[in-house]
């Protein structure tokens, strides 16, 4: 009796090792198939409104062919990451023959001296070419790019609570600002604390407009106790 329930029990041990390793061998024998199939569709994905889609195909194409245990995601990724619009990338492999790519576009918030676009974190990129979008347009002196957009930041928020929109912001070469509004109205901030200033005469801009200056074309707040207001012609 005992001797039947051993040999059982070897049986069963036996079954089940012999149907592990057909198991392992056909995992194998897939994943060697799979790494050698090449690769024969790519499949680009994101809101892409920028980004020169002749620039993508440049890179990604060669790989087409390509079998998969041969292709260099980080190559892919690198060259990607280079164009100017290109803010994130992910790049995956579906099986068996399909590449996938996720890219995320930079979005500006600002143009720079006519050739240069501001991101949302005030970082800078110079891209082909400057699109026909509707952002501030910020100018200032080689090297003043960082404070202009702290400034930016300030006087954008600052108008929007009075549901004003900036259209420009001019840094001259002695440092006064200078911002125009989409109201035609241009506001001379000077040098010294202009944040301060234009918060001060916003907190008036209500009264001021009720009591007749809707023509305003200039306004300069560059008098320490006051300012001036230059009516259009």
């Amino acid at each position: 009796m005992l001797k039947l329930i051993k040999m059982h029990f070897f049986k069963k041990h036996l079954l089940f090792c012999s149907f592990l390793g057909i198991l392992i061998f056909s995992i194998s024998v897939f994943i060697i198939y799979s790494t050698n199939m090449p690769i024969r569709n790519i499949g680009i994905y994101g809101d892409l409104k920028y980004i020169d889609q002749k620039c993508i195909k440049k890179v990604v194409l060669p790989w087409v062919n390509t079998k998969i245990y041969n292709v260099k995601i980080s190559e892919i990724y690198n060259e990607l990451m280079a164009l100017p619009w290109v803010s994130e990338i992910d790049i995956g492999i579906r099986w068996p023959n399909r590449l996938l790519i996720s890219i995320v576009e930079k979005r500006p918030v600002a143009i720079w001296n006519s050739h240069w676009l501001f991101e949302q974190n005030g970082k800078l990129f110079f891209p082909e070419y400057v699109p026909n979008i509707n952002i501030p347009k910020l100018e200032g002196p080689v090297g003043k790019n960082s404070l202009v957009f702290e400034h930016f930041y300030d006087i954008n928020n600052l108008l929007a609570k009075k549901g004003l929109e900036l259209v420009s912001i001019k840094m001259h070469l002695r440092k006064t600002i200078t911002i125009s509004l989409a109201n035609g109205i241009s506001i001379k901030l000077g040098r010294q604390d202009p944040i301060t200033r234009l918060s001060r005469f916003l907190k008036l801009y209500d009264d001021i407009m009720a009591v007749g200056q809707k023509d305003a074309e200039v306004v300069d707040l560059r008098y320490p106790k006051g300012f001036a207001v230059r009516r259009k012609k």
